[in-house]
């Protein structure tokens, strides 16, 4: 609780969170990457323009971003399948009975 507070009042202070330093590392908006000139007309071309000097970590956040929503589906696929199984085993039954059935499935 200590700690959610220092970390409320830094942040009222406008102070550096030891959290967002790491992310406020990983790009600098100031770093002189091309030479000044003109973005190109293409709506493509010009996303990639703009895009290039953040590319990794762009992909870092598309690639974690897909795993976490893999990881959900697969979450709701298998509580589906649990409820399946629940349902279709009679209701009188013993637990003990279900858990020895379905233990290489849980």
């Amino acid at each position: 609780m200590r700690a959610a507070l220092e970390w409320i009042l830094c942040a009222a202070r406008h102070e550096r969170v030891p959290v967002y330093a790491l992310f406020e590392r990983l790009i600098d908006p100031l770093a002189p990457r091309w030479t000044p000139r003109r973005p190109p007309q293409k709506t493509g071309a010009f996303f990639a323009f703009y895009l290039r000097p953040v590319s990794g970590v762009l992909f870092c956040a598309l690639f974690l971003g897909a795993v976490a929503a893999i990881s959900e589906l697969y979450l709701y696929v298998y509580l589906g399948r649990l409820l399946d199984w629940m349902a279709t085993y009679p209701a009188g039954s013993n637990k003990a009975d279900f858990l020895s059935e379905h233990t290489g499935e849980l």
